[in-house]
């Protein structure tokens, strides 16, 4: 699996990704609105171009909102739920994950779109799914009219978001899409990114700085991470190929570069967001690989004497049961997923792995409520970076056959 750093520089571009004109005319003025006791909705303007009406405001004094109304409305409206944004970051309205492109497709369908920033960045679960649910209420005060249908789209974080939405809110929506979705929860996520940390380190000792918990609060990423991670793995890439070989860290990849853009993206992620993590639990262990047994993800895969030597020597954390309540609180999927739901999702996904379909789907069997699920695995590498028209197409299609199914009776709702 030998691979020139050269042709490893790619892997910079990657990370670095995670990560409209005409005339207008306004037509109204600005409107306070108050939604769940003192919740303040501040409406800025309200905007007719090119045959939709975007309506724009403020929940709370800092959310960004808008909803966009096509001149041709077809009567139903999906409510967006955008992905992980760093804590450092502005608070701006969805541009990242293709999310311009997939409101531009949905709406020209004749879907109405609302879709807003969370009060704050980073892994704004709890944040999230409040903001995006004042939505609804902002469309029906808004529009004066009330959808016939309500999708949820969550991508990214948001698919846990609209998880969380759909298992604790189901009378309130007919279906969800999610998009390369954390739908495995937070927990699953970041451990994740914990087993991948502990391995490296484990195999490549002192060519990262800190410990999974313990990220340095000033670094480059580029400097720092990436290219230290390339060159030691260049040089010596025996423990890339163990890392890829276990089952805790299934490194998405289907050749080396892969491996390796993968394996960056993980501990790069590291670095860019557990420090917001340690801030939502106080400081607490956000990772759990106490009593974890680390295995080969298959039979024959790595030697015995192999496995032994990491399980007797990796770093372990222990997440106190404080810090584990509070991420089941916001939020661990149930798995009661009693409204039709089509999950898109990227066979080879750097960011959110594909193993987070089969922990949901895992629970949702458990449930009893497999009927409602449908998978849909697409062939590619990537995460959210990839074509604008095929994310918009694969969006689109989705939506389109979600709503045959619940309209046409393919698959029926079940109230809870």
């Amino acid at each position: 699996m030998r691979t020139d750093l050269r042709n490893l520089l790619p892997i910079i571009f990657t990370i670095s990704l995670f990560a409209l004109g005409g005339c207008s005319e306004d037509i109204t003025g600005p409107a306070e609105t108050t939604f769940g006791g003192d919740v303040q909705t501040k409406q800025i303007s309200v905007v007719q171009d090119d045959g939709v009406t975007t309506y724009e405001g403020v929940i709370g004094g800092e959310n960004l909102y808008a909803i966009v109304v096509p001149d041709d409305w077809n009567g139903e409206l999906v409510i967006y739920a955008h992905g992980f944004v760093d804590a450092g970051e502005p608070l701006v309205l969805p541009e990242k994950d293709n999310a311009p492109e997939i409101r531009d497709r949905i709406v020209g369908m004749g879907f109405a779109w609302a879709y807003c920033s969370y009060r704050e960045n980073g892994l704004a679960v709890k944040d999230g799914a409040w903001a995006t649910r004042q939505l609804q209420y902002l469309f029906v005060s808004s529009v004066k009219a009330k959808p016939s249908y309500t999708w949820l789209m969550g991508n990214s974080l948001g698919g846990l978001i609209g998880i969380e939405l759909t298992e604790t809110h189901a009378r309130d929506y007919d279906g969800i899409v999610t998009l390369n979705g954390m739908v495995g929860g937070t927990k699953a996520e970041l451990d994740y990114l914990a087993h991948v940390r502990v391995l490296f380190d484990l195999f490549y000792p002192g060519v990262l700085d800190g410990t999974v918990i313990d990220v340095p609060e000033e670094f480059d990423i580029y400097a720092d991470v990436i290219m230290p991670v390339i060159a030691a793995v260049t040089a010596d890439q025996t423990g890339l190929g163990i890392i890829s070989r276990i089952k805790q860290t299934p490194l998405p990849g289907r050749d080396g570069q892969e491996l390796v853009t993968s394996l960056v993206t993980a501990l790069a992620f590291n670095f860019r967001g557990f420090h917001d993590a340690l801030e939502r639990t106080n400081g607490a262990c956000p990772v759990d690989n106490f009593d974890t047994v680390y295995e080969a993800a298959g039979p024959g895969l790595l030697p015995p004497d192999v496995l032994a030597m990491i399980n007797a020597y990796v770093q372990r954390y222990d997440r106190s049961i404080p810090t584990d309540e509070l991420f089941d609180r916001y939020y661990e999927p149930s798995g009661e997923l009693t409204i039709p739901m089509i999950a898109v999702h990227n066979q080879h996904d750097p960011v959110v792995p594909l193993f987070h379909e089969g922990l949901y789907a895992a629970k949702v069997a458990a449930a009893g409520y497999s009927h409602n699920l449908e998978l849909r695995v697409m062939d590619r590498y990537a995460h959210t970076d990839f074509p604008a028209n095929e994310a918009a197409d694969e969006a689109a299609e989705a939506l389109t056959d979600l709503r045959t199914k619940v309209i046409a009776g393919g698959a029926m709702a079940i109230s809870n």
